[in-house]
Order: C-alpha cells, then sequence, then structure tokens
C-alpha cells in the first residue's frame, strides 16, 4: 500500500517491523570502562548470528548538530559464551567517552544496547 493511503480510515504497511523480529542477547555482566586496545569479553547465546558489533557515541545534549557522535565498527571473534571484541586502540577512530555497544546480528536486528566509557 502507498504511505498515507487509506482504507476506511485504516493504513496498512507491509515493511518488516524490528519488534518482529528476535533481537540479539547480550548476557552477563560487561565492564562499565574500557581502555584503548583493550580486548572485552561479550557474553552472547546468539555468537554465531552475529554479523557486527559496533560502538555508537552518545550525542551531545548541547548542540543541535553534534559533529562527535559517530558508529565506530569493532572487530570481534566467537570464543566459547560469547564474543571476544576488540577495543580501538586509538583516539584517533573513537575519542574517550560513553559509548553504547550493540550487536548487530545477520538480518541487521541490533542488540539491546550496553554502554561503556572509554578511557
Amino acid at each position: 500500500m502507498v504511505a498515507g493511503a487509506r482504507t476506511n480510515g485504516t493504513t496498512s504497511s507491509t515493511r518488516p517491523r524490528i519488534c518482529s523480529r528476535v533481537r540479539p542477547a547480550i548476557t552477563g555482566v560487561t565492564p562499565s570502562t574500557v581502555g584503548y586496545g583493550q580486548i572485552v569479553f561479550v557474553g552472547t547465546p546468539d555468537g554465531g548470528s552475529i554479523a557486527k558489533v559496533t560502538f555508537i557515541r552518545l550525542g551531545s545534549v548541547t548542540h543541535a548538530f553534534d559533529i562527535g557522535q559517530r558508529m565506530v565498527p569493532l572487530s570481534f571473534q566467537q570464543v566459547s559464551g560469547g564474543l571476544s571484541v576488540a577495543i580501538p586502540g586509538s583516539r584517533t577512530s573513537a575519542p574517550p567517552g560513553p559509548y553504547m555497544l550493540f550487536l548487530v546480528s545477520g538480518n541487521s536486528v541490533p542488540s539491546e544496547a550496553r554502554i561503556m566509557l572509554l578511557q
């Protein structure tokens, strides 16, 4: 159906909704603070279905245009019980500050975020 079209006052969509897909789970405790070049264990029962792991820097509430917000892809390996995730080794690719860690499945469905402070 075309967006905005009506049938008896209702609309319909055939787009798949993210809430109808199963999100990857992050289990256990993740560190609240991480350092540059550190390897972090992230527990998940969905390790085999994870296509990418990302850091997304939290936005700034003081500016309408936030040039500091960024997405940083992280390298990872599947290990027993989860993933071994490499934190960036340089402040150039990931300035210090708070980041949301996401696991993203092969179907492009993200996990719920875990917040980590990169120092």
